[in-house]
């Protein structure tokens, strides 16, 4: 591939071309095109135009806790996760956070820039040490337009994300805090035992549920009361799972336990059409919204 593969180190003002993630620069490009390949959006799309789009891409290595984009730049790559974690958030003027999505590797941000060319409409920030692909845009939406398939898998991806925006507004606005944070438990991975994977600080789960710490930390331990889950330290076990699930909304537990926490969660193009909805950010609300709503069976 011409001029080989770059990966960039932000902080430092100079890149650096490296052989490969693990080997020479083949290696990498073929490295680089299964990971396309493991991507819902270019699943379906051939080796060679995978091959392409990984000639075209960067990879970009992040520090814990450093900022991949913010709200307002521009959308001109799609972002896959090769390794690490990746949340996206909102934040408003006086410093409060709404997490929306963390997203793991395989995972992607920005289909809905790749279709419209919008800008970023979240903060997103890597929660450990991360690998990402950047895949510039253009050749994206050239290879959606080329390949039927993927441009069916764009249109799934966007309507799906529409979906999973009404159900989340729907919660936010109609569920009161613990319905909420049964919901974000719910979500999340859980091996054999139910215990959560990767576990949740209580700060973390209060900027996915949109509620203060203290509350939440109350309704956790109104749930632990009731047998539903058990806590050691940040460990989380969902031991009731059905239970959980018909207080946050009969909800079939299945349903939620089931699915990736990539598919569950809140993705990153959601926040724009948040924002378009202007949609109020949550956390400064939460505390009244929990207050007036309905409190955990006695």
């Amino acid at each position: 591939m011409a001029g080989g593969i770059v990966i960039d180190r932000p902080g430092r003002q100079r890149s650096r071309r490296l052989t490969g993630l693990r080997g020479d620069n083949a290696a990498m490009a073929a490295e680089l095109t299964d990971v396309l390949r493991q991507t819902r959006l270019l699943s379906s799309v051939p080796g060679a135009d995978l091959a392409q789009l990984a000639g075209a891409s960067r990879v970009r290595v992040f520090r814990r806790g450093q900022v991949v984009c913010t709200m307002g730049d521009p959308g001109d790559t799609l972002i896959v996760v090769i390794s690490g974690r990746v949340k996206v958030a909102i934040r408003s003027a006086d410093g409060g956070e709404l997490t929306l999505a963390v997203i793991g590797p395989g995972g992607t941000i920005g289909e809905v820039s790749v279709a419209d060319g919008g800008p970023r409409s979240a903060d997103a920030e890597t929660l450990e040490d991360s690998q990402l692909l950047l895949v510039p845009r253009e050749p994206v939406r050239d290879t959606c337009a080329r390949v039927p398939a993927a441009g069916q898998a764009l249109t799934t991806i966007v309507a799906a994300t529409l979906r999973r925006l009404t159900d989340a507004t729907a919660d936010l606005v109609f569920l009161d805090l613990p319905r909420r944070v049964a919901k974000v438990l719910l979500s999340q991975p859980r091996d054999g035992d139910g215990v959560i994977s990767p576990p949740l600080t209580q700060e973390q789960l209060a900027r996915q549920a949109a509620g203060s710490r203290q509350s939440v930390n109350a309704a956790l331990q109104g749930f632990e009361r009731r047998g539903w889950i058990t806590i050691n330290g940040r460990a989380v076990t969902v031991r009731q799972p059905q239970l959980l699930a018909r207080f946050a909304g009969n909800l079939g537990a299945g349903r939620l336990s089931g699915v990736g926490a990539v598919e569950q969660r809140l993705t990153a193009q959601q926040l724009g059409i948040a924002a378009r909805l202007g949609c109020q950010p949550l956390h400064d609300r939460a505390a009244s919204m929990t207050s007036a709503g309905t409190r955990l069976p006695a």
